[in-house]
């Protein structure tokens, strides 16, 4: 046994708990299942690619089923994107499907993509048949379009929720796209690697991201807030700074609670892009009032549009 199996064994472990609890969780979804399904299918391929598990007659079998695997996980999370705006044609997603359809057959029935597997040190890799590069292409393509639709479905949202669980959804993508194109990349360049030691890695973060981003919970606390220049990290540290004031006994209970509505009125502009007459509807207040609220707060209100 060799430490590179540990991602791929912890990678399974994972997935058959999240199966296993799918029932009584509140992410459970058929799709989601089946895409956790994938992806545990996908690391036990991968472990199994390991030279002590296989005979080498076996391993081009199970390097096509590792792409079908690949393929599929692609085409899911490129589905899962482009759903999430309603409005949007439904003609694209069936195209790409039908080409992860076109793109499967080859990988099972012929040498033009996947043409067999060669041994590595620890593992193998698959020999690159005539239209590989469609493989690559298909990936990179999906990947991208992947992330570009989950940047727009946040910027789009309607309610803080929506784009809390757009938020996470984005995230979730990260680790696996910037992995997909690392390898393809590496690949072009003639490098001989085998995904089995980062993609299980990879494709956990992104489940357990994804997932958290389901739970009502989890919107209890912005993941936002943690990055530092975010309108969400500026009102996060605005009021941490006054709270912390406030225990000291630095500021008394009157000037704590100006020091939280002003942040809260600055973040609201901030998010409606200095917009007077929208923070005021989206803080269910009317105008005449907000302006109140500049006055005794201190806000210049000059430098916002009405």
């Amino acid at each position: 046994m060799t430490w590179f199996m540990l991602p791929a064994i912890l990678g399974i472990l994972v997935k058959l708990y999240l199966l296993l609890s799918s029932t009584r969780r509140k992410w459970i979804s058929g799709g989601l299942v089946g895409l956790v399904s994938i992806l545990a299918l996908h690391n036990f391929s991968e472990l199994l690619l390991f030279n002590g598990f296989v005979r080498h007659l076996n391993a081009e079998y199970l390097m096509r089923a590792y792409y079908l695997c690949a393929i599929s996980v692609s085409t899911y999370a490129f589905w899962y994107s482009y759903k999430g705006d309603h409005t949007r044609s439904k003609k694209l997603p069936a195209t790409v499907i039908l080409i992860a359809l076109l793109l499967s057959f080859a990988v099972t029935t012929s040498d033009f993509v996947i043409a067999g597997a060669a041994s590595l040190t620890y593992s193998v890799t698959a020999v690159k048949g005539g239209f590989y590069w469609v493989f690559q292409v298909f990936s990179l393509v999906a990947s991208l379009g992947t992330l570009t639709y989950l940047v727009l479905n946040y910027l789009r949202s309607e309610s803080a929720s929506e784009q809390i669980r757009n938020f996470y959804a984005l995230v979730s993508m990260v680790p696996l796209v910037i992995t997909a194109v690392i390898i393809i990349c590496l690949m072009s360049l003639g490098v001989k690697i085998n995904a089995t030691f980062v993609f299980p890695i990879a494709s956990t973060l992104f489940l357990i991201i994804l997932i958290k981003g389901k739970y009502s919970e989890s919107l209890v606390n912005d993941p936002r807030s943690l990055i530092p220049f975010s309108a969400e990290g500026q009102l996060n540290s605005s009021m941490k700074a006054s709270n912390l004031l406030y225990r000291i006994g630095e500021i008394d209970h009157k000037m704590h609670m100006a020091d939280l509505e002003k942040s809260t009125i600055l973040y609201m502009l901030s998010k409606n892009k200095g917009n007077i007459s929208k923070t005021a509807a989206s803080m269910k207040i009317n105008r005449t009032t907000l302006y109140g609220k500049f006055k005794t707060l201190g806000i210049d209100h000059t430098t916002y549009s009405k």
